[in-house]
């Protein structure tokens, strides 16, 4: 299959796009390692895993904090002794108050901006220098990083903070993608639109937006509709596979088509 043999490494596959792209490569031979900050979330995916008979490795932690991810990467370590592929999903916009709406920059509090930068760039960071360690050992491995939509036009519905750290991801998916490829290790990111990646993401949408304001942000996509966690994990595969084995720096973006680049 497409994975045989490879372990992948999805962070916040608990739910949304990084359940759908841990489900995925396990259909296609990985063997998963399923991270949530979440236990019962963790334990949720890694039971579907195993349940298509796939093995899952579930670690319980919240990677924006070094000693967390150090522990988890030496877990990884002494189950599989390799890691040739990691998904840097985890990320937010705050979670609520001033760094989930559409406030300014002299608005936002100092909390709210550290809060979202640790969930999107500090936690690519850590690990992305942890499987590094490993995988230029390999001199192999694909990296992906998790953007945004609004990291390319930014956007009415967070902070300014959400905007300034994902398009970070970017930034630094381009800079490790020039600095490891020498090292045979692939480094892309992908930028998803409006995602219906959970119950959140449902309320957002209905609950942030009238029905007029919806009506007007699906005109602006040319294929008329929300996407779906699994149509962002299609494309997260196919960066991590022998397919794109001349792909590095680059972003994918799904979003419908509201922007093309």
């Amino acid at each position: 299959m497409r994975f045989s043999g490879k372990v992948a490494l999805v962070t916040g596959s608990g739910q949304g796009i990084g359940r759908a792209c841990a489900l995925l490569f396990a259909s296609q031979g990985a063997s998963v390692v399923v991270n949530d900050i979440n236990a019962s979330l963790v334990e949720n995916t890694v039971q579907e895993i195993q349940r298509m008979g796939s093995k899952a490795l579930g670690i319980q932690a919240d990677v924006t904090k070094e000693d967390a991810v150090s522990r988890m990467f030496t877990q990884i370590k002494e189950t599989f002794g390799r890691l040739d592929i990691l998904v840097n999903n985890v990320g937010g916009s705050g979670g609520g108050g001033a760094g989930d709406t559409s406030v300014k920059i002299d608005e936002v509090r100092e909390e709210d901006w550290d809060k979202v930068v640790r969930a999107n760039l500090r936690s690519t960071f850590l690990c992305s220098q942890q499987a590094v360690e490993i995988m230029k050992l390999q001199r192999s491995g694909k990296i992906v990083n998790i953007s945004s939509r609004a990291a390319r036009v930014g956007t009415d519905h967070q902070g300014p903070q959400y905007h300034t750290s994902k398009s970070a991801v970017l930034g630094l998916t381009r800079q490790l993608a020039r600095d490891l490829a020498p090292l045979g290790i692939h480094v892309n990111a992908v930028a998803p639109g409006f995602i219906l990646s959970s119950p959140r993401a449902e309320r957002r949408w209905k609950e942030t937006r009238t029905e007029e304001e919806r009506q007007a942000y699906l005109k602006g996509i040319p294929l008329g509709r929300l996407g779906r966690p699994e149509e962002v994990a299609q494309a997260v595969a196919f960066l991590c596979s022998d397919e794109a084995s001349y792909i590095t720096g680059v972003t994918i973006d799904v979003n419908g088509g509201s922007i093309m680049i």
